[in-house]
């Protein structure tokens, strides 16, 4: 894309030499960013649902470590998900909420749609899935919306990643890779839903091939990628328990998941999506849905991937 000014180019970079400082020190940026606040919004108390599983006692007393709430991690091991109110301040969601309308409003907005491209399967079913996406990789124009509170997205992303890998998770089959990350705005209009689905396809186990598939010629990557973690952070601010759009975690009860619905042996967590909030859960096995929503809901989507070469 051209470049409007030259303080934009410097910008540009400025930030490409940030990022290969972090390729040749392994540097993990903005993590101490990703300290959270001590305060839970009062909805969490009074839908019972506390922070990242943990004890009411732990969030309140701000025991944390210096990136993560020391129960994060094992609560992704355990129950599959945890939920981290105020990873992003209000400002900071709210400017990425600005960002998402910009881009909307752009044009550069889709019908979000199921399945996979790399599997032949992506495709539109308003009666599963009913919301639109912009995609952030590849990233939106320059000339839309604010750059610099995308590249800040792509830091925290970053950082994210950085902290799960340095934690070596016991279901991750290979390093999750920081240059990999999908990412996306996602908004759901009002009466907008995503029923019941897990995020891995259970084709291949989950692997897709990269680059061109072999009718098309085969690709010369020679690699596939899998999604491990998936997130979601919540942009949409003043919400009420009105307005719907909760998400609903299913915890079966053996601690895997259970798409055929066996309400014997699974209950399940409404999380609300109240602006700032991240939530973390494995795509591989935590079956999940959004509600329907009464007012147009806004929020980041996003999959740390982990690669391998093809088998």
């Amino acid at each position: 894309h051209s470049m409007r000014d030259g303080g934009v180019t410097t910008w540009r970079r400025v930030r490409l030499l940030s990022v290969l400082l972090e390729i040749t020190t392994g540097a993990c940026v903005m993590q101490v960013e990703l300290t959270p606040r001590t305060t839970s919004p009062s909805i969490y108390r009074s839908t019972g649902l506390t922070p990242v599983g943990l004890p009411n006692s732990e969030h309140a007393s701000g025991a944390c470590s210096s990136v993560l709430p020391s129960g994060a991690i094992a609560a992704l091991e355990g129950k599959g998900y945890f939920v981290l109110p105020d990873f992003l301040t209000a400002a900071e969601a709210r400017a990425l909420a600005q960002d998402a309308l910009a881009c909307e409003s752009a044009g550069l907005g889709r019908v979000a749609r199921v399945g996979s491209v790399a599997l032949g399967t992506h495709a539109t079913k308003e009666n599963v899935r009913r919301s639109t996406l912009v995609p952030l990789y590849p990233p939106p124009p320059t000339s839309v919306g604010c750059v610099e509170t995308r590249m800040h997205l792509y830091d925290r992303a970053r950082a994210l990643c950085d902290i799960l890998n340095k934690a070596a998770l016991s279901f991750a089959p290979a390093p999750l890779e920081r240059f990999q990350i999908e990412l996306a705005y996602l908004a759901y209009p009002p009466g907008g839903y995503y029923r019941r689905h897990i995020d891995v396809p259970a084709s291949r186990g989950g692997w897709l091939p990269r680059g061109r598939s072999q009718e098309d010629g085969g690709s010369f990557q020679q690699t596939e990628l899998r999604r491990v973690v998936s997130f979601l952070i919540y942009l949409t601010e003043g919400w009420t328990e009105a307005a719907g759009g909760e998400l609903r975690v299913y915890t079966p009860s053996d601690g895997a998941g259970d798409s055929n619905g066996d309400s014997a042996t699974e209950s399940y967590v409404d999380v609300p999506p109240l602006a700032g909030s991240l939530v973390c859960f494995r795509s591989d096995c935590v079956d999940h849905e959004v509600l329907t929503t009464n007012r147009h809901r806004q929020c980041v989507v996003g999959w740390l991937r982990a690669m391998r070469c093809h088998s």
